[in-house]
């Protein structure tokens, strides 16, 4: 006995880790189209099911689909409404690695096993002798293909000597209510549904349950599933746990809607599945995809109703968010291009901050007023924040790349943070400016404030076209850029001209001439750390 829980538990062990095997190795090669699928997702419920199902799929877990799904609701990147739609097309996607797994039991003039080791084989091979990023993903897509059959294979060879003591214990415990219990809690322990899935089919292939009986453990799985989303969203946004609680929403909901009519439909399995497939394993699979695929037909019409649903169990309450991170979560870790994406997008949003705190010192220079300067020190902290919490999320992600191009975008990407670190800081000497011009009563003409005004609106236009090029990493735009960062340089040369002559005319005073230059040379420069962040894409 010992020895077959050792060859069960080892089973398990290969059939869990070919699965991280394969999730790993699609996410590498699918990493841009995943990304790309998410993308095209609006308000049509029925491409969100298709993403859903077709990510699922991929990656061979619903639960990591659902984990990112929470992660992009607590982002802002997706609605209520579209996280139900993924959520239910993951539901469908999940019921593939029953259908591969129920292969391995279907027989044939091949065996299965001899196939598995050859793959498992022909993978390893693949990695160990590739230097190619995309051929060593390939070989460890089907190493871990390998691995799953394999781990069913000593699943079913350990459960054959137990089968008889397992059917003498599943007769005892009859009662649908706790066979149900059973499937949440193993899928809850092992956090993944596809293995008890894969037990159940080993010992369904023993003869170990008669009617019903599976039907109710499959449901159970079907719960216990939502455990891990439901983790996930602990210390997340409101509409994020209500992602999680939809899942859990949906998922008991189909089981209630199955689980009555079983109760008293004794003969459901044997009318049905049983009939039309000879293999048990083969019948359990169909039914599993049937039964998800049945509820989210019923549910993807009133889908609406589950958000309204999530909305009045968790109410929305002040939240400490607003200054927190946006977009980065470390649930897109696990899909770099997905991670740098919305990494790009929170250092558009520390760029903003940047910005907003030169806009605010350039005006207090113009209309010679520091009373706004402690915001100007209030945006640079928030910067000096971003860049420390980005940074920190950057060498995650780097940490997660098996690719030399995602690691020259991370690089890239850091060098784009010390630049608008570099643009606060010349906010704060702006800011210092006008405390010195107040403090020595320095004379500056309506000339002065003229040229700052042109000078500064360039640079905003500037500001715009690199935000834009960095969104869209649209190289032609570089042209642009330079275009706007020549005529900054121009005009500061002129402007500093321009003020000496004031100065031998005696229209500003002495004093000021230094200042002035400065405040021109500042502005340049900011002009030049914009212009830096714009070809930053050039570098990957």
């Amino acid at each position: 006995m010992f020895y077959m829980i050792m060859g069960l538990l080892g089973g398990v062990g290969a059939f869990l880790f070919g699965v991280k095997l394969m999730s790993d190795s699609v996410e590498n090669l699918a990493d841009r189209g995943m990304k790309k699928m998410f993308g095209k997702i609006g308000n049509n419920r029925l491409v969100g099911v298709g993403v859903g199902t077709a990510v699922t799929a991929l990656i061979q877990s619903s639960s990591v689909t659902t984990v990112m799904v929470v992660g992009f609701v607590n982002a802002g990147m997706f609605t209520l409404l579209q996280a139900t739609t993924i959520i239910m097309g993951a539901n469908i996607g999940t019921t593939i690695t029953a259908q591969i797994a129920a292969l391995s039991f279907a027989g044939g003039t091949i065996s299965v096993s001899a196939v598995a080791v050859v793959l498992t084989f022909v993978g390893i091979m693949m990695v160990m002798l590739s230097k190619r990023d995309k051929v060593r993903s390939i070989g460890t897509l089907l190493g871990g293909l390998g691995l799953i059959f394999i781990g069913l294979g000593l699943m079913s060879t350990s459960m054959s000597g137990m089968a008889d003591s397992v059917a003498r214990l599943i007769r005892v415990v009859t009662n649908p209510f706790i066979l149900l219990l059973i499937g949440l809690l193993a899928t809850a322990l092992l956090q993944s549904s596809s293995a008890v899935t894969a037990i159940i089919l080993v010992l369904a292939g023993e003869g170990v349950f008669v009617g019903n009986t599976t039907l109710f453990l499959i449901i159970g799985t079907n719960i216990g599933t939502c455990i891990t989303a439901l983790l996930s969203s602990i210390g997340t946004n409101s509409n994020a746990r209500r992602a999680a609680i939809i899942h859990l929403m949906f998922n008991v909901l189909g089981a209630i809607i199955f689980f009555i009519p079983l109760l008293f439909w004794k003969s459901f399995m044997q009318v049905t599945f049983a009939r039309w497939f000879s293999a048990p394993q083969t019948q359990i699979a169909m039914f599993h995809t049937f039964f998800n695929v049945f509820c989210t037909c019923v549910f993807l019409p009133v889908s609406q109703m589950f958000v309204k649903l999530a909305n009045w169990v968790i109410n929305d309450r002040p939240d400490a968010s607003q200054t927190q991170l946006s977009y980065i979560d470390d649930r897109f870790l696990s899909t770099p291009s997905i991670a740098l994406t919305q990494a790009v997008k929170e250092i558009s949003r520390m760029s903003d901050v940047a910005m907003r705190g030169v806009d605010i010192a350039v005006n207090a220079f113009m209309n010679r007023d520091n009373s706004n300067n402690h915001q100007v020190q209030y945006m640079y902290q928030q910067v000096s924040a971003y860049n420390d919490r980005i940074t920190i999320y950057l060498v995650k992600v780097s940490s997660n790349l098996d690719v030399v191009e995602g690691e020259k975008e991370v690089t890239s990407l850091h060098g784009v943070l010390s630049d608008i670190m570099r643009v606060s800081d010349l906010s704060l000497n702006i800011a210092r400016y006008v405390d010195r011009v107040l403090e020595k009563d320095l004379v500056l003409t309506d000339s002065v404030n003229v040229e700052v005004a042109q000078l500064y609106q360039e640079i905003v236009k500037m500001y715009e076209l690199t935000m834009r090029t960095l969104s869209t990493r649209n190289h032609n735009l570089l042209a642009q850029v330079d275009c706007v960062e020549d005529k900054v340089d121009q005009l500061r040369k002129q402007f500093s001209l321009n003020h000496i002559r004031r100065l031998n005319d005696g229209e500003c005073n002495p004093q000021s001439g230094g200042l002035y230059n400065n405040l021109l040379s500042n502005l340049e420069r900011i002009a030049d750390h914009i212009c830096f962040v714009a070809h930053s894409i050039e570098e990957y």
